[in-house]
């Protein structure tokens, strides 16, 4: 009796072990899903600013977080219509680099362009990505920023492709000072998109999703464009391709439905999710929601 005690006490303390060990391996195996979920690894090695920005700035808008800033100031006057300013975003794993054809587009158009690497790329403080949650507090920081310094930008736009269009959404929902956005392809949540890509069992990619906020820092139900656009007073412009490999057309549909009237989504055919970033359709919808101008092709 005493023996057989003893081999179900030593079985036991077998399954706590095999149940430590696996518990073990599947957080460090979702860890390192989530370390590349939550790192870009895009920094911006090029020196040197190009010769038409008009000015640079690297405020510390949040301790510890230094966002660098290129601002092109109009070559035109303002078109009736257009915004005054235009903050332009730029996709995951990018920088504001790739996006300087349009800044000097906009600018040429006649309206004030504030191009910004978001936290984790480019020349930015290089931190871990939260996927909005803290993104969209450190633009709002910048906006603060400027009317510290006593630079009025006037009414606001913000265009963001992809990531930058999940974390622009996120800042008009937020912050009041927005009126205008154009959003291409960005994602409805941070767990809805996690599930749309990662090939794994659901409860393993709930498990990712939790690692990687907990390893960033970050509460990954609360980076939703589809939650908090519903407090926009933002004329929003959705763009989203039915064939785009990455972002479901279904995340566009649900953010259109929460944000509601204020909301207008532009369907594309045929796009994959690099297409759905850049194309004729998107460069016309975008000049004419933010600058009031037809797209003229250059």
């Amino acid at each position: 009796m005493a023996a057989s005690r003893r081999g179900l006490r030593w079985a036991f303390s077998l399954l706590l072990v095999a149940a430590g060990v696996l518990a073990v391996v599947g957080y460090g195996a979702a860890k390192a899903v989530a370390w590349e979920m939550i790192h870009s690894r895009a920094g911006d090695p090029e020196d040197g600013v190009p010769d038409d920005v008009d000015a640079t700035y690297r405020p510390e808008v949040r301790p510890g977080i230094v966002l660098d800033v290129w601002v092109l100031e109009p070559d035109a006057p303002r078109p009736e219509g257009a915004v005054d300013t235009a903050l332009v975003l730029h996709g995951k794993a990018d920088r504001k680099r790739s996006m300087i054809g349009l800044g000097r587009r906009f600018a040429r158009a006649g309206v004030r362009v504030v191009m910004v690497d978001l936290r984790g790329h480019g020349r930015s403080t290089d931190t871990e990505l939260t996927y909005g949650v803290e993104e969209r507090q450190d633009l709002s920081a910048l906006l603060d920023w400027f009317e510290t310094e006593g630079i009025e930008l006037g009414s606001l736009g913000v265009y963001g492709p992809s990531y930058g269009g999940a974390v622009a959404l996120q800042l008009a929902g937020t912050d009041p000072r927005i009126e205008r956005v154009v959003a291409v392809a960005g994602f409805r949540s941070f767990p809805a998109i996690n599930h749309a890509l990662l090939e794994l069992p659901p409860l393993a990619i709930d498990g990712v999703v939790m690692v990687a906020g907990y390893e960033g820092g970050f509460d990954p139900t609360d980076a939703s464009p589809e939650q908090h656009i519903t407090a926009t007073h933002a004329d929003v412009l959705l763009l989203y391709s039915r064939d785009d490999d990455i972002v479901p057309f279904a995340h566009g549909e649900a953010i259109a439905r929460a944000c509601g009237e204020r909301c207008r989504l532009v369907p594309m055919e045929g796009f994959d999710h690099l297409g759905a970033l850049s194309n004729l359709i998107v460069r016309r919808e975008l000049h004419q929601h933010l600058a009031g101008v037809p797209y003229l092709g250059n």
